[in-house]
């Protein structure tokens, strides 16, 4: 078994190709598949791409959470023994967007869901109400309590983000 990488025969000189020269009209970072994520220490990936969002143009930026932001099931009632936990997980997300400028968006996935059982809508507008309080009432969730899409967001005159339920 090899230990290096597999790189396609069109990509194997990759490093060599110069990075293009373009400059950027709009960043848009990508989370996915956080639910799991520690606030002591903090998630190695979270605290570089904090690092990442702290030093983009943030007029011209956004970060997008993409889903399962809460493993294995989505945001338990206060008292529920898993609720500290699960809050310690928004939180090494919140986190990463607390003082950033630009558009965030948080949008639930199928674990956020409970996987599609009998209290995965509660779990989800939970989740919703938290984060926005966490981020003094911004309106950052997607969709908005948990009603399915699709739902459009302009983040600039040529960037859409579109949430298709």
């Amino acid at each position: 078994m090899s230990t290096q990488p597999y790189y396609h025969k069109e990509a194997k000189n990759w490093e060599a190709t110069p990075a293009p020269t373009n400059e950027l009209s709009y960043t848009v970072f990508l989370v996915g598949d956080a639910g799991e994520a520690e606030t002591d220490p903090y998630e190695p990936s979270l605290a570089a791409m904090k690092t990442m969002v702290e030093q983009a143009d943030q007029d011209n930026s956004a970060v997008v959470f993409l889903g399962d932001n809460l493993y294995p099931k989505g945001l338990h009632k206060k008292g529920h023994a898993l609720r500290n936990q699960d809050e310690n997980r928004l939180m090494s997300q919140i986190h990463v967007v607390e003082d950033f400028g630009g558009k965030i968006v948080f949008v639930p996935g199928n674990h956020d869901w409970e996987q599609g059982g009998q209290n995965g809508w509660d779990n989800v507008r939970r989740q919703e109400e938290y984060i926005e309080e966490k981020l003094d009432g911004k309106n950052v969730f997607r969709p908005d309590n948990g009603c399915p899409g699709p739902v459009v967001k302009k983040l600039t005159d040529d960037v859409v983000l579109m949430i298709i339920d």
